[in-house]
């Protein structure tokens, strides 16, 4: 039902918000119920999707300008295509018309539409960038583009969930210091904590085998002491004068805002 639904909407000639407002009357002068709900549902869901696109559509249209000559960012810049492009909502794919200009000694052209409305690398509308990233954080591109397919939205194929992260870094890294001592100022030590973990991700410790005895490596005093080091270094936790040497190659760690210090794990963690 949403196949042909779908099929539908693409190749007529109605506007979405049109047949979403058809649909919406003929059901609400209907008397009895509908044969089969989740048809219906599957019906609607698309209806309303089609035409937020449209609306979305008709929105990001309104930014694009198409004029020979217009001044970017302080340069006078010449257009040097206008084309028909494809953007990422989070209502799904969104047709819109657009223009590319350039300066006369530059290689890289601008669009005018993507810095108007705030898109995020030329592909993402902002309300669509956040949920891709937050699910590329917490999981494989593989793995998160399965869910944003059962949602039935904006449906994200595994490459271009790949790359949103691999684009977004150029702007992180460069202010990655900066960032972490935000996030860690509004981190909160609960008044029971004892100990803090450190997970090296099978980087230093390598466990995919399922065999963590057999595959873990011999580490000597001092190898551990380094060990421990780099982990507190790459985990952000500032040096403080309250560390030193353990059996473990671990110390207490003094955290900003936490009275006390915090107990490094035991070895087998």
């Amino acid at each position: 039902m949403q196949a042909l639904q779908s099929q539908a909407l693409l190749s007529s000639d109605t506007h979405a918000m049109d047949q979403l407002q058809d649909f919406l009357c003929q059901r609400g002068d209907a008397r009895t119920p509908v044969a089969d709900f989740d048809a219906f549902a599957q019906a609607l869901q698309w209806l309303f999707v089609a035409a937020e696109r449209e609306a979305l559509g008709q929105a990001l249209s309104r930014f694009a300008l198409d004029v020979p000559e217009r001044e970017v960012e302080g340069e006078r810049c010449h257009r040097v295509l206008r084309c028909t492009t494809t953007y990422t909502s989070a209502a799904g794919p969104v047709r819109v018309t657009r223009s590319l200009y350039r300066h006369p000694h530059r290689s890289h052209a601008v669009c005018p539409l993507e810095l108007r409305a705030g898109m995020i690398e030329g592909a993402w509308t902002p309300l669509a960038a956040k949920p891709a990233t937050w699910m590329v954080a917490h999981l494989t591109p593989q793995e998160g583009e399965a869910p944003f397919t059962l949602l039935g939205n904006m449906t994200p194929s595994q490459r271009t969930l790949d790359r949103l992260p691999k684009q977004l870094r150029t702007h992180w890294e460069p202010q990655r210091r900066q960032f972490a001592t935000t996030l860690r100022a509004q981190e909160e030590i609960p008044a029971a904590a004892v100990t803090m973990a450190v997970s090296l991700d099978g980087v230093l410790v390598p466990m995919q085998d399922g065999q963590r005895q057999g595959s873990a490596p011999k580490l000597s005093r001092r190898e551990r002491h380094l060990v421990a080091q780099w982990a507190i270094k790459r985990s952000a936790v500032p040096p403080s004068p309250m560390m030193t040497g353990t059996v473990s190659g671990c110390a207490p760690v003094a955290w900003p805002g936490c009275r006390r210090p915090i107990k490094p794990p035991a070895r087998d963690n």
